[in-house]
């Protein structure tokens, strides 16, 4: 299966750390049947 077909819409999605503070969503998709979402700290 393409990786680019498993790509989600991902905006309206708001991510939070431990502290409540933003956090940058570099992408998200689902693989093996699990989603894999990576983040990066603002």
């Amino acid at each position: 299966m393409d990786e680019a077909s498993n790509l989600l819409n991902l905006d309206g999605i708001d991510v939070l750390d431990v502290n409540g503070d933003p956090l940058e969503l570099f992408s998200a998709y689902v693989a093996d049947g699990r989603l894999i979402i990576s983040v990066r700290g603002t």
